[in-house]
């Protein structure tokens, strides 16, 4: 927004405009404080459930600073339930767009009201694009407890075009090693040009490979 000013200087005389523009705060995420955690569901890989979030707008919570990295920014919050195996990985990694290209993750046990970190991350992630991400492994915890995640951009506030992410909670234990082919369907065979494919639940990767190899 611009505003403009200038004196009355008495006698019909006035000074010249001068324009002040200010800038309004962006609204904060829904899961901007720790009561609005946004549920994550556990996977067996990243893929499985992982969501999109945004730190536009977020601020930054009072009193909670992840010990790994103490210059973050603008947190948002997550909860996501033990499994039976006590172990559970939160990761981010890069969005497609918009993306911050640096995070920092810290899980926290207890309430909203009375947290206590037991694990932090900045920069564990894999070589490429993530590298700087964060991967946050957790074991021996108590299945079936809720554990709270908070996510920080290292340093800087978030823009409207430096903000977004992807995360997710996976255990490598809920992964199905298993395929139902009873209603998988591949035609024509032998094919040429054009292979159908179809199944009655999602097939989350598919691999086609010729006698060549």
């Amino acid at each position: 927004y611009y505003f403009h000013i200038r004196s009355n200087c008495g006698s019909g005389s006035d000074s010249s405009w001068v324009t002040i523009s200010f800038t309004t705060p962006a609204t904060p995420p829904v899961n901007d404080l720790c009561s609005g955690a946004i549920a994550l569901t556990p996977g067996g890989v990243f893929a499985d459930q992982a969501i999109s979030g945004t730190l536009y707008g977020g601020t930054t919570t009072t009193g909670i600073t992840p010990s790994c990295q103490s210059n973050s920014k603008s947190d948002v919050w997550y909860s996501v339930q033990v499994p039976a195996s006590g172990s559970i990985t939160i990761e981010t990694q890069v969005a497609s767009s918009n993306s911050i290209t640096d995070s920092v993750v810290a899980a926290f046990s207890g309430t909203c009201g009375n947290l206590t970190q037991i694990g932090c991350d900045d920069d564990g992630g894999p070589t490429g694009a993530n590298s700087l991400m964060s991967i946050l492994s957790l074991t021996g915890l108590t299945p079936n407890d809720i554990i709270y995640v908070g996510v920080w951009k290292y340093s800087s506030v978030p823009t409207s075009t430096v903000r977004d992410f992807m995360i997710s909670a996976y255990d490598a234990s809920l992964a199905s090693n298993t395929f139902e082919n009873a209603k998988f369907i591949f035609y024509p065979n032998p094919v040429k040009d054009v292979l159908n494919i179809s199944n009655a639940t999602t097939i989350s990767k598919i691999q086609v490979i010729n006698f060549l190899g």
